[in-house]
């Protein structure tokens, strides 16, 4: 396991993970990562960048009490594309 890891490394393993239609846990096992770090890239890039929820979005609630919000894989990637420029532009 690697200590640090670039933004860009970060946005790939985010990518991945969506695509992979695995839970946090095992793509992080599959993959080396940790799994409470894979959980906070997911969330430093979706909820900080998103300010209005988009009109194809979708909100479910478990019966665990977790939100779970989709929006679309294009619209996401978008928004991280977004935030890592915005991060590299103001560091």
């Amino acid at each position: 396991m690697k200590n640090r890891y670039s933004e860009q490394e970060k946005f790939e393993y985010v990518k991945n993970f969506l695509e992979s239609g695995l839970s946090i846990k095992e793509f992080a096992r599959r993959n080396d990562i940790g799994n409470k770090s894979l959980a906070r890239w997911i969330d430093k890039y979706s909820s900080s960048t998103m300010s209005d929820k988009p009109s194809s979005a979708s909100i479910n609630s478990t019966t665990n009490g977790e939100v779970i919000v989709k929006i679309p894989y294009k619209e996401f990637l978008e928004l991280v594309r977004c935030k890592i420029l915005y991060e590299s532009l103001n560091n």
